[in-house]
């Protein structure tokens, strides 16, 4: 299976919405389908941005007493621009474009997830390192497991 048409499955596309072209199927959604998957998207990703520059003022008003703060404010600042792009990318590929999938929207919102992840790594490594480790192995084992539920679902009947 190629990356593009693996991409478009984990987004849940069902066989009926799929559209034949010359090389192979790919998935189509209607208009109203992209809309509304824009819109939960941009409500999901404006909430976690402010989630994220609240947690920002929130280490710097403990002034310091972080062993890790340089760390986590570095990475939660530099995921923040990265998010706002995801955002503005959206929209663009979504509603002006009306398109499915884009390769800067996937690569900005997986860098400014994994920076902002990363940010939460440090802030529990002023803590414990073990927990700080563990923190990254369970989000890195949620997303494969995200994943292959996307996957066997695209196979069973009822997807």
């Amino acid at each position: 299976m190629e990356p593009f048409v693996f991409l478009l499955f984990v987004f849940g596309m069902k066989d009926d919405q799929m559209v034949e072209t010359s090389q192979e199927s790919i998935p189509m959604k209607s208009p109203d389908i992209l809309a509304h998957d824009h819109e939960r998207r941009t409500k999901l990703f404006g909430a976690y941005i402010a989630f994220i520059a609240a947690a920002v003022v929130g280490a710097i008003a403990n002034d310091g007493k972080f062993t890790t703060q340089g760390w986590m404010l570095s990475l939660w600042m530099l995921s923040l621009p990265f998010l706002g792009a995801y955002l503005l990318v959206d929209h663009i590929v979504s509603v002006v474009q009306k398109r499915e999938v884009s390769g800067v929207r996937g690569a900005l919102q997986y860098i400014g997830l994994s920076l902002s992840n990363l940010g939460f790594a440090a802030l529990l490594a002023a803590y414990s390192w073990i927990v700080s480790i563990l923190y990254i192995g369970l989000v890195l084992s949620l997303f494969f497991v995200v994943i292959s539920v996307v996957m066997v679902g695209k196979h069973s009947e009822d997807y």
